[in-house]
């Protein structure tokens, strides 16, 4: 379906957990980054804070499998009602590995 996309596996079972109008929404985003009609620059992307990055517990829930290993993903994107997708671009691939809730911080 996606050349250039690549769903890491922890995604398959956060997929099922979507309501589906986000999901929907999700497709959307994902066809529109694949096929050139936007670039991820068009959308806000945030970085993780030092709090997450220097916390071990907080750090591996943004840790998902590129290739066999283990990859940190500390670039997402804010969608609606809170919603995130981690991504990690690694040549000209962009990895997707978590799609859901407002992973959990210090604060939240």
């Amino acid at each position: 379906m996606f050349s250039k996309i690549i769903f890491c596996d922890e995604v398959e079972k956060q997929i099922d957990d979507l309501d589906k109008n986000i999901l929907l929404r999700d497709i959307s985003f994902f066809r529109d980054i694949e096929t050139g009609k936007k670039s991820l620059q068009d959308y806000n992307i945030h970085n993780e804070g030092e709090t997450v990055r220097s916390n071990t517990k907080l750090r591996v829930l943004r840790e998902f499998n590129v290739d066999g290993k283990k990859e940190f993903f500390e670039k997402h994107i804010i969608k609606s009602a809170g919603h995130r997708i981690h991504f990690l671009e690694k040549g000209t691939n962009i990895y997707i590995g978590y799609i859901g809730k407002h992973l959990k911080t210090k604060k939240f």
